[in-house]
């Protein structure tokens, strides 16, 4: 059995730098989209009289082929899930972390918080 040898404090400073990784690549990933949209989408007038949901999510596989052809929809949604993506990131690493210094009851209170979290995902 391999010995991991990472000190609580190792973990933090990762878990710290993962969430500023995340929020970060979030943050250009929109403001690339916003640039994408202005210069696709910028001359269009937009009618406010009746209300179009023409940006909702239909699957991530539809965010990926749109960001493959540079859809600024796309895009800015690529952003937006990465961003809701970062702090379930940060659960999954502190399942991860409690495991290793073996401390099952964090383990299995952080476990619980995660299934919370994916079960509101995919039932909101």
């Amino acid at each position: 059995m391999i010995k991991i040898n990472i000190t609580p404090r190792q973990m933090e400073m990762f878990i710290g730098r993962m969430l500023r990784v995340g929020v970060f690549t979030a943050c250009a990933i929109a403001i690339v989209g916003g640039i994408l949209y202005i210069v696709q989408k910028g001359g269009t007038q937009v009618d406010f009289a009746e209300f179009t949901s023409s940006m909702a999510v239909e699957s991530i596989g539809d965010v990926i082929r749109g960001v493959l052809v540079l859809d600024a929809i796309s895009v800015i949604q690529l952003s937006l899930l990465i961003l809701i993506a970062t702090p379930i990131m940060r659960v999954v690493v502190s399942v991860i972390a409690f495991a290793i210094e073996k401390d099952y009851l964090y383990v299995f209170i952080t476990l619980i918080v995660l299934i919370i979290i994916v079960f509101n995902i995919f039932n909101g």
